[in-house]
This record gives structure tokens, C-alpha cells and sequence, in this order.
């Protein structure tokens, strides 16, 4: 599934207290970089879902500095699983 970043967001925001009540959150590891561009750098983990028990080797994001000087997500991926495996 893709959407949009403003999509993303509205999402986020709508479901967050729901999440952050049942623990549902992740835990990130081996956290590695490269440069992609000047100013874009992609960022990629292991992410642990801690209430789904599962490792997302997969995930990544990318971010990029704007013209103020800030950096901002870009582009994010990463992989769920419907079930646990706890």
C-alpha cells in the first residue's frame, strides 16, 4: 500500500493514542546511512514491532534537507505483518 505523506499523517495522528495505549510501538537496530544526493540521505534499520514480536529488516526512510535548512521525511518504507508472532 503507498500514500501520500499528508495521507500518512492524518493517519498517524488519527490512530496514535489508541497505539501508544496497547504499547504499540517500535524499537530500531543496527541503524546504518548513506548519502543518496547533497542533501538527501536514506536511513535503513531493523525495526521491531514490540507488540507484533516481528522484525522489519526491510525498513528504511529517506530525508532531506530544505531550504530553511531542516531536514523532512521524504519517503518511508516498511513491512507489517496482519498477525503477531507472540
Amino acid at each position: 500500500m503507498e500514500m501520500a505523506g499528508t495521507e500518512w499523517k492524518a493517519l498517524v495522528r488519527k490512530v496514535m493514542p489508541a497505539a501508544s495505549a496497547k504499547n504499540d510501538k517500535s524499537t530500531f537496530t543496527k541503524v546504518r546511512y548513506s548519502a543518496l544526493t547533497a542533501t538527501k540521505v536514506k536511513i535503513n534499520a531493523d525495526r521491531y514491532a514490540v507488540r507484533k514480536c516481528y522484525t522489519d529488516p526491510a525498513y528504511y526512510l529517506v530525508i532531506e534537507m530544505q531550504p530553511n535548512g531542516q531536514y523532512s521525511i521524504v519517503e518511508e518504507h516498511f513491512e507489517t505483518k496482519p498477525l503477531p508472532d507472540c
